[in-house]
């Protein structure tokens, strides 16, 4: 199953969720592949990864045409590979415009090895481009992260309509699996009246589960590790093995 993972704005735990929820599901046995799709590379800093030290990237795989195969790289977490990523990825919008299909161009190098995962992981930048475009036309579904914030209501509506003229004019069928909160502070007033209103209005497409504002999980990625590497009883770590768990049931179901 390929999964991508959206938010229309930074700062709401995306990277964080896809790093980590790509490790839960690795440690727990399955075969797993992070791509990481975002022109900043986080994820790949995230899980240790030199990058200038890379050979292919996934700016290779769809600026040069390389294999997708040839940028997979291991991690430290057993089961777990990652597609790294480069800045060139910025670039992309302007070098493939005039590129045939240049919206299924990810599609068509992901599709090679899908059979060889048990799950794939794609973290998207936080803006609905091409590169965001490639992610979805290639994803089963997606999970959309969302911090308890006005500003985040209001960009998670225009983000779903987005996505839903997306699905009409490039023929996809790719579902919405969840809408995650995170950044939670259940200490604000706020931030109970907002998730209230989050699941009203979205019923149960909003997960049960909700990400903990948690300092550990900011303190992972200076270290190159994920929360589970870095501090596995923290309550960042219990935060994403109760996340790990809901995602595999919506996944089959």
């Amino acid at each position: 199953m390929i999964t991508s993972l959206i938010s229309m704005k930074g700062g709401t735990a995306k990277t964080t969720t896809a790093v980590n929820l790509a490790a839960y599901l690795a440690l727990g046995g399955l075969r797993v592949l992070l791509v990481d799709l975002d022109p900043q590379n986080f994820a790949t800093l995230c899980l240790g990864l030199d990058v200038q030290s890379l050979k292919c990237t996934l700016a290779d795989v769809l600026l040069e045409e390389r294999p997708m195969q040839d940028a997979v790289v291991s991690t430290g977490v057993p089961g777990l590979s990652i597609v790294p990523a480069d800045r060139r990825l910025a670039s992309s919008d302007v070098l493939l415009a005039d590129v045939p299909g240049r919206e299924k161009i990810l599609k068509s190098r992901i599709d090679k090895l899908r059979h060889r995962y048990d799950h794939i992981l794609i973290d998207n930048p936080p803006s609905l481009n091409l590169l965001t475009i490639n992610a979805l036309i290639a994803s089963d579904n997606y999970v959309i992260t969302v911090s308890p914030s006005f500003l985040s209501l209001v960009g998670l509506q225009s983000l779903l309509e987005t996505v839903d003229v997306i699905k009409k004019n490039m023929h996809s069928k790719v579902e919405l699996l969840g809408i995650l909160p995170t950044m939670v502070d259940l200490r604000m007033k706020i931030t109970t009246e907002i998730i209230d209103l989050l699941r009203s209005h979205f019923k149960e497409k909003v997960f049960k589960t909700v990400i903990r504002h948690n300092v550990k999980l900011l303190e992972a990625p200076s270290h190159g590790k994920t929360i589970f590497e870095y501090d596995s009883g923290s309550m960042g770590a219990l935060c994403y093995i109760y996340f790990g768990k809901e995602f595999l049931s919506r996944c089959r179901s």
